[in-house]
């Protein structure tokens, strides 16, 4: 019996194994046409990145213009950061890329390449011919620095190194995408950027009749922001620089920083010492908060306690899904701060400390928050038992603990999720 197109459809689209793929397209002629929807879908991800398979797959895209046709996710941020380890490749891997973006003009999502800086011009010409991408990630493969020896002469880092990108070359590329939807920025774009010259300092362009360079030119609803390794971008790099025009369109933001350390006042904080990240962090919140609908801070500083609840209940009136990286010291009005927060069903708390009973929090989180269905919590657990209620220094909830207050908020209707963060 012959399936419908539809069905098969389907099933191929449940495979993830591209080696399966290739050998169901050569079963029939339907089932090669609906296999290689699916094989060139995404025809890099489930592959192991190496160069002599980043060139065979070059040499498929470059002559079978069809096949390139049916290409829309491109990982090459990811390939280029692995091939790129091995020196006697980069120059092969710049050209790859090229070609492979001359061909494939139909893909949603990609993740910037590498190219060397001799190249960078025929980049740029490849991605100006793209105008479908919706997804866009800057990072992988963009951020890593090349090796002392590239550098030492000018010649060899033309042809071998990694092309570095400002804010001017990136716009001149993202104004043709107006698809674009979401964006990943991991790798930090160069300047010159007068926004970033610290009050009453000289600014960092040289001409002063030269007008301020602009932000980029895309209005997107996802931004993920990869700070790890530039904690002390300031907001107005991001505000102005990133996202100039999302402010309004933005829903779902995604701040993954080094350290938030403590709230500083602004007057007596140099906009670039490691203190002012807490000032970037709340302006970047209270920027972008009244139009989000998601947000999520991932902090690696877990020794300092969170101070985004107030400002966040403050400003992002519309959240429904919310995500606190750094731990949090709860007292019994800490989810009554979160009552502003009417449409809230999310909440995820990487890391709390509790000093009251496991019944009175489930009933101030239900009482709070009447949106509320799934709660997220990272505990560390204790002994056995409950310790005296009142002893004002709990830090630590035993694991009966726990079990009673999922089996409370089950019956309010809410779905906790409990993990151990250690003591």
């Amino acid at each position: 019996m012959r399936l419908p197109v539809e069905v098969w459809c389907v099933i191929v689209d449940k495979i993830d194994s591209s080696n399966q793929l290739a050998l169901i397209s050569r079963l029939s002629s339907q089932l090669s046409h609906v296999a290689r929807l699916s094989l060139y879908d995404d025809p890099l991800s489930s592959l192991e990145p190496d160069i002599v398979t980043l060139q065979q797959f070059t040499t498929t895209v470059s002559n079978n213009n069809n096949l390139a046709k049916l290409v829309h996710i491109l990982p090459l941020g990811h390939w280029s950061a692995t091939i790129k380890k091995s020196p006697q490749t980069r120059r092969t891997l710049s050209q790859s890329n090229i070609q492979i973006l001359n061909a494939c003009t139909n893909i949603t999502t990609l993740q910037f390449p590498t190219v060397s800086p001799l190249d960078k011009q025929l980049l740029l010409s490849a991605l100006n011919n793209i105008t479908t991408i919706k997804n866009l990630s800057f990072g992988e493969g963009v951020a890593e620095r090349d090796p002392w020896g590239i550098n030492i002469d000018i010649d060899v880092q033309q042809t071998f190194g990694s092309a570095h990108w400002s804010f001017q070359e990136l716009a001149s590329i993202l104004k043709n995408w107006k698809n674009l939807q979401k964006v990943s920025f991991a790798a930090r774009l160069r300047g010159p950027f007068p926004w970033l010259s610290p009050p009453n300092q000289p600014t960092l362009v040289n001409d002063d009749n030269a007008p301020p360079p602009q932000g980029l030119p895309i209005k997107v609803k996802e931004a993920n922001l990869i700070l790890n390794k530039h904690s002390l971008l300031s907001s107005n790099y991001i505000i102005h620089g990133l996202l100039p025009l999302s402010t309004h369109s933005l829903r779902r933001l995604s701040l993954e920083e080094t350290q938030i350390g403590t709230p500083q006042s602004p007057s007596t904080t140099h906009p670039h010492s490691r203190s002012s990240t807490t000032n970037n962090l709340l302006e970047i919140i209270k920027h972008f908060g009244p139009s989000l609908t998601h947000l999520t801070t991932t902090t690696k500083n877990h020794r300092m306690p969170s101070f985004l609840l107030e400002p966040i209940a403050d400003t992002c009136t519309n959240l429904q899904h919310l995500t606190l990286g750094s731990w949090v010291p709860v007292q019994p009005s800490t989810f009554e701060t979160l009552s502003t927060l009417p449409k809230l069903s999310y909440l995820h708390l990487a890391g709390v400390r509790f000093r009251t009973g496991p019944r009175d929090v489930g009933n101030a989180i239900v009482t709070a928050m009447p949106a509320i269905a799934d709660v997220v919590l990272g505990l560390p657990f204790s002994g056995e038992t409950w310790p005296d209620e009142n002893d004002e220094a709990v830090n630590f909830w035993s694991r009966a603990a726990v079990e009673g207050l999922v089996s409370h908020l089950r019956e309010r209707g809410v779905r906790l999720v409990v993990h151990d963060v250690g003591g």
